[in-house]
């Protein structure tokens, strides 16, 4: 084992192996890894791409030299204590935000790449037809035609359901798979329309939320987060990793916002659907309340108690231009009316509430995954250099949505390693007491006097 490696015993110590830049007029890379000053790697449920930033002290005129203008490979590798392989980066640089000034003779550089498959990836458009085939085959096809060929990726897609006739309208692979999932549907959540695509560290994933967030499916959680006071000090304890990993030294909470509930459909909505050849004028409501159980949660119970909200299907109109099986297959592949309302509450439901925690680097964690928060419930607990008892209505199972590992050095060469996450949930572990004055749409018994 590496004396780097050895020498780690804390939470978020870290040992950054190798920063290369590969330019495209030298066979030989240029050796960034003792020069670099900040390092990120970012992933997003909401993105096909993990996105890295690298930003170095140039006394060396390396912009110039290399030089960096733009699609030079770059490979960056680190690790942490108590893993067996190396987290590893492979990208194309796409992007120098700053060159920024230091001193006479030195310059600030950023530097911003993406993952080597998704720039190849927007070179490429194409347009293909699929008649009456599971959507779930159609991504197949696509992946292994124009992605896994180029990059030899691995892939995660959860069977659909229905069958679709549909043309894909000159898109870029990525592109066209994200515009699938708005179709999809599993057979084991039939009442869902949650689909997503995106790419961790790991491997792509093609299937929907509800699986991610299913109890029955992830038994387990990847890892549980809390404050302690007893991880902040000088002495031994800080050398248990486990402990140390799983503790919270920052977090900001940001909850559903009831006029964008109301505003995006996510309580309740209505399609209308107008088909010219049939002639036909249809509506199909949405009611968050009444569908909740037919769906999985990250918790058991509702978001919000305003019930009434449920009721109010015009707060969100969706219109739906339709043609009766326009492939003439008697396949009606237009299902807008079916998924519409359905897969914009879902997903924004999910959103909605989420909390932002920094916690010591840990290369382990990656998106899609499921993990146990416990935040405090501040009070007359909290006097006692405690944190007191757990917040029951923010604490719970989250979904890790956004990622980002940062490493910083300093002037004299210390390395802070920070993972900081965005977790959402679409439920709350205790169930919020039923409102009994002044429901929404009732009229204030109050006075003015």
């Amino acid at each position: 084992m590496p004396e780097e490696l050895q020498n780690m015993i804390r939470a978020g110590d870290v040992s950054v192996e190798s920063v290369l830049i590969y330019p495209s007029t030298n066979a030989n890379p240029f050796d960034l890894t003792f020069v670099w000053n900040s390092l990120s790697i970012s992933e997003s449920i909401g993105s096909d791409y993990v996105q890295a930033t690298i930003g170095f002290a140039d006394t060396q005129n390396l912009i110039e030299t290399i030089p960096i203008i733009g699609n030079e490979k770059i490979i960056i590798t680190y690790r942490t204590q108590g893993f067996d392989e190396s987290s590893t980066f492979v990208g194309r640089i796409t992007h120098i935000p700053a060159r920024t000034s230091l001193n006479q003779g030195s310059q600030f550089v950023l530097l911003e790449a993406h993952d080597e498959n998704f720039v190849i990836n927007q070179r490429l458009k194409f347009s293909k037809s699929y008649k009456n085939a599971l959507i779930s085959d159609m991504v197949d096809d696509i992946f292994e035609e124009y992605i896994k060929s180029v990059e030899g990726s691995d892939i995660t897609i959860v069977p659909t359901l229905e069958r679709e006739s549909k043309v894909i309208p000159f898109y870029s692979p990525m592109r066209a798979i994200a515009w699938l999932a708005k179709w999809a549907r599993s057979p084991d959540y039939r009442s869902g329309v949650s689909y997503v695509f995106f790419k961790n560290r790991n491997s792509y994933y093609f299937g929907p939320l509800e699986r991610l967030l299913d109890t029955d499916v992830n038994v387990n959680v990847a890892a549980s987060y809390k404050q302690s006071t007893n991880i902040l000090g000088g002495d031994t304890k800080n050398k248990d990793l486990h402990e140390g990993l799983g503790n919270i030294l920052s977090y900001s909470i940001r909850s559903h916002d009831h006029l964008t509930m109301m505003s995006k459909g996510i309580m309740a909505s209505t399609v209308i659907t107008h088909d010219p050849i049939l002639r036909t004028i249809n509506k199909k409501k949405y009611n968050y309340f009444n569908s909740f159980d037919d769906f999985k949660h990250s918790n058991p119970h509702e978001i919000t108690n305003e019930t009434s909200l449920g009721e109010f299907s015009n707060s969100r109109l969706l219109l739906n231009p339709t043609q009766h099986q326009a492939f003439g297959d008697g396949v009606d592949s237009n299902r807008t009316q079916d998924v519409a309302s359905i897969r914009m509450s879902q997903i924004e439901q999910i959103r909605g509430t989420s909390i932002q925690i920094v916690v010591p680097g840990d290369s382990n964690r990656t998106i899609g995954e499921i993990v146990r928060v416990d935040l405090p419930s501040f009070g007359k607990t909290t006097l006692n250099d405690t944190f007191g008892d757990s917040d029951k209505y923010v604490s719970g199972r989250y979904l890790i949505w956004n990622l980002k590992h940062e490493i910083t050095r300093d002037g004299e060469g210390k390395i802070v390693y920070f993972t900081h996450m965005r977790l959402v949930k679409d439920g709350n572990t205790t169930e919020l007491p039923a409102q009994s004055a002044n429901p929404f749409g009732s009229q204030s018994t109050h006075s003015i006097v």
